[in-house]
């Protein structure tokens, strides 16, 4: 935060401290191993020349001689914007592009001593006087490298702060961006989550890392054409079959088809979040169960241009015939092999040769227009294609090096915009139509582009800061979040087709004064993140404060007495010193600059018992009763924790006379979060009705580590009336410390379709 009150993303020009190495393992998992606020450009320069020349200097800076730069650009290939046509990628002068490339590693841990950094790693990756010609380089960007959190394991949920995030990417990935835009290669920005523990790709707390990281990192890079994005590496769970080695789910089964559906609703939004802040960029997707779905993407596209899909594969046997389940979704869409490789040791799924597996992949790309980055240009993230020198050094790494040379000139890019490098006209007329306390409204009038690729958006800037893009056509946007009483500098300039910028049009005004009388927001999403029998640990949802004078803090309470006040950068406290046992409510409200207060959110919870048993817990601990206070729609409990459902025959259930309804047809899943210690209870019991009887063959229940099929570990059958039917803890082996959440999965038990009617479920 700096003195204008507005969020800039200033980042210590130093690198981190270098981290401890122990590589992307191959034994981690079961199936698959493994800029500053934005300035304007001098007037009329072009972005290739812009890019260049910023290029050049920032690896001046890093250390790179300029001779080895200079000479790995002239092999480099232009880098246009790339748009799809049907199955196909397209530069502006419409001929087709495929791009042919390798995976390096993680730029963090490229920086270590023993390793060359992200920069020149990338130039030997695409300098032919050395025998290589990637013309894309696919980045992958680790949340375990980002936070700090070391190697060898998957980082918490979420993974890093917003602060971590930009330090990571001002030390590692500006610099890769440049280099890539020196040497004329397409850089992937790969969000790299894979192992196999978890988080599933469904759950909150990643949904919140991979909101953060798009955030962050789609605005940052939305205005070079050679960057591609990535949306999610491997994700992994839910899939069906997970974690039953009985159940070998095919990739055509009807039931993997549910789940891919099931992961297109869930990922959607983060596709829109990428496309909202880049209008251009390609976007590449994942699939469930590491990006071996690919097979459903051509029958079920996401909604948005300039979409790709990913597949990964290595040597697995079941993944074969490759042109099945990478090839045939390849003539409806673009498919990216992202990752592939093999090596002479390790894992089955791992071990494979040139003279098999090295001419199936040959034969897949001859056969169908597939992008490729072999994996994985390093000496030691497995399967490695170099030694410790630096030189090729594995049979898959000279095979696809030899590949790339054959193909060297084969399906490229002409030059961007047909060689437009003619800014737009400067926007005429730029006026101010409305000022607040807190925002501006402008307008301009539209303007013009003669160098043939067409207008593409207007960039809006802040005191020289990017704030945000408008697409061509309207000519009128707001600019919000500003201080009352301060005098702002605002700029829009004209973007083309080619990435040319024009000479910004600017105004400068003042926003008003004004007495502040309106409140801040309610804090939304209170939940109670943990307790012991002395304390409560909560969590809400940041305020906003739209009177002017700004959020100052927040007021935690329980029981009615103020208990403490918490800076507005934070959103979570513990409350101490209570009695074990006992139920409290919480309360958290949001004060502003001028001392209003918002209303107050409430929760309530109860302590855990003592070590040497307490007070009795209370008779009845309820999870939800779906009487709609919370309402299911607003996804809490009677915890205050985190519930929802999704892929039923009735979408997300519905409450109906005071019950859940959930009609299935071998799909769907249900969660209904405890994130609190249980262990004074002795049973989970669910008031439950079934349309025919029997219905707990049907689903899975999974929590606290504990899983298995409802019928299994249930007291009772589900009768067709309203019956209570228990689960034990003990019995079930359930981890009463960490519940984590209450999952209900219908992909994975006995096949079968019916209607379920939860009344409530509590804990005895």
């Amino acid at each position: 935060m700096i003195g204008d009150g507005r969020t800039h993303h200033t980042m210590t020009p130093d690198r981190p401290t270098p981290r401890t190495e122990t590589d992307e393992s191959t034994t981690e998992r079961d199936e698959v191993t493994h800029e500053d606020a934005e300035t304007y450009r001098a007037p009329g320069t072009s972005r290739r020349s812009f890019l260049q020349t910023t290029a050049a200097a920032g690896l001046a800076g890093l250390g790179v001689g300029s001779g080895v730069v200079g000479s790995a650009a002239a092999a480099g290939i232009p880098t246009p914007w790339l748009e799809v046509n049907g199955n196909l990628l397209r530069d502006p002068e419409g001929n087709k592009v495929i791009l042919r490339g390798v995976n390096v590693i993680d730029p963090a841990r490229a920086a270590e001593e023993w390793r060359k950094n992200i920069e020149p790693l990338i130039e030997l990756a695409t300098d032919p006087g050395e025998g290589w010609h990637a013309h894309v380089v696919r980045l992958p960007m680790q949340p375990q490298d980002i936070g700090g959190h070391g190697p060898g394991t998957a980082a918490p949920t979420p993974g890093f702060s917003q602060s971590d995030l930009q330090t990571y990417l001002e030390a590692y990935v500006d610099p890769a961006v440049a280099a890539a835009a020196d040497v004329g290669a397409y850089i992937m920005l790969d969000y790299h989550r894979h192992y196999p523990e978890g988080p599933d790709w469904d759950s909150p707390e990643l949904d919140e890392e991979i909101r953060l990281f798009w955030n962050e990192v789609a605005p940052r890079y939305s205005d070079r054409s050679h960057v591609i994005y990535e949306l999610y590496n491997e994700p992994n769970t839910p899939y069906p079959g997970a974690g039953d080695p009985t159940d070998d789910v095919g990739i055509t089964d009807p039931r993997a088809e549910e789940n891919y559906l099931y992961w297109r609703e869930t990922a959607q939004p983060w596709v829109d979040l990428i496309r909202e802040h880049a209008l251009r960029n390609l976007i590449v997707i994942g699939s469930p169960r590491w990006s071996q779905f690919t097979y459903w993407a051509g029958k079920h596209e996401f909604e948005g241009d300039n979409l790709a899909y990913a597949g990964h594969v290595y040597a697995h046997e079941n993944l074969r015939p490759l042109s099945t389940y990478f090839g045939d979704p390849s003539e409806e869409v673009p498919v990216f092999m992202s990752e592939f490789g093999y090596g002479t040791e390790g894992s089955p799924y791992l071990v494979g040769t040139n003279e098999v597996e090295g001419q199936q992949f040959l034969e897949l790309f001859d056969a169908h227009d597939i992008h490729w980055q072999a994996w994985c240009f390093d000496h030691t993230w497995s399967p490695g294609m170099l030694n410790r020198d630096y030189e090729v050094d594995s049979p898959h790494g000279r095979l696809f090096k030899e590949r790339l040379r054959e193909k060297r000139n084969d399906d490229l890019p002409a030059s961007a915009g047909g060689g437009d490098e003619t800014p737009p006209s400067t926007p005429s007329n730029l006026a101010v139509t409305e000022t607040s306390t807190n925002s501006v409204a402008l307008a301009w009038d539209a303007t013009t582009d003669s160098g043939g690729s067409g207008l593409e958006n207007y960039a809006v800037y802040v005191d020289s800061a990017l704030d945000h893009r408008v697409s061509a056509g309207p000519t009128t946007t707001a600019v919000g979040g500003l201080l009352p009483e301060t005098t702002y500098e605002f700029a829009v300039s004209a973007i083309d087709g080619a990435g040319n910028e024009s000479t910004p049009a600017t105004v400068t005004v003042a926003t008003t004064d004004g007495d502040d009388e309106q409140a801040p927001t309610m804090p939304e999403n209170l939940s109670v993140t943990g307790s012991t029998s002395e304390s409560i640990s909560v969590s809400w949802d940041a305020a906003t404060d739209e009177g002017g004078s700004g959020l100052d803090h927040y007021l935690v309470y329980f029981d009615g007495s103020q208990d403490q006040q918490v800076a507005a950068g934070t959103t979570e406290a513990t409350v101490s010193g209570l009695d074990a046992a006992t139920t409290y409510e919480i309360a958290v409200s949001a004060v502003d600059a001028a001392g209003n207060e918002s209303a107050t959110a409430t929760v309530q919870a109860t302590t855990a018992t003592t070590e040497d048993g307490g007070e009795d817990p209370p008779e009845d601990a309820l999870v939800d009763d779906y009487d709609g206070d919370p309402a299911w729609s607003n996804h809490r409990n009677d915890l205050g924790n985190w519930c929802g459902a999704g892929s039923f025959e009735n979408g997300g259930g519905e409450v109906k006379d005071g019950a859940l309804v959930l009609e299935y047809d071998n799909a769907g899943w249900f969660v209904e979060q405890i994130l609190e210690d249980i262990s004074a209870y002795s049973e989970i019991v669910f008031s439950i009705a079934g349309a025919s009887g029997g219905e707990g063959e049907h689903f899975v229940v999974s929590v606290g580590g504990a899983r298995g099929p409802f019928s299994d570990l249930a007291s009772s059958s589900i009768g067709t009336s309203p019956s209570e039917v228990a689960i034990d803890l003990d019995s079930a082996g359930v981890d009463a410390e960490n519940p984590g959440e209450l999952r209900l999965n219908f992909w994975q038990a006995g096949s079968g379709s019916g209607t379920l009617r939860i009344e409530d479920i509590r804990l005895e």
